[in-house]
């Protein structure tokens, strides 16, 4: 796994993208605010919204991930430097909105 991205049954997912459905948008918004209500859903992957590397999903993570979907990058530094990122970060690539 790395931080910047989760792979999954030969895909990798970018990070923010909490449903898998290889966009970043409003329905990953929506899914990660309900999860940090305590509503999460089967759809909500826990590792692609911890945007802030810190093993937490907070208010912080899903304003990284509007962010992400609106077009510009959070700092993803914490994140990359965690000690289970012994991968090479991939690149996130361009966004969709």
């Amino acid at each position: 796994m790395w931080k910047s991205g989760y792979f999954k049954d030969g895909v990798v997912y970018a990070l923010g993208d909490v449903n898998h459905d290889r966009s970043i948008g409003i329905s990953d918004v929506m899914l990660t605010v309900d999860y940090v209500l305590g509503n999460a859903s089967p759809l909500f992957n826990v590792d692609q919204a911890d945007v802030s590397g810190d093993d937490e999903i907070t208010v912080a993570d899903v304003t990284s991930i509007v962010s992400i979907a609106l077009g510009s990058r959070p700092n993803l530094a914490p994140a990359l430097n965690r000690p289970d990122n012994q991968q090479n970060p991939i690149d996130l690539g361009p966004v969709s909105k």
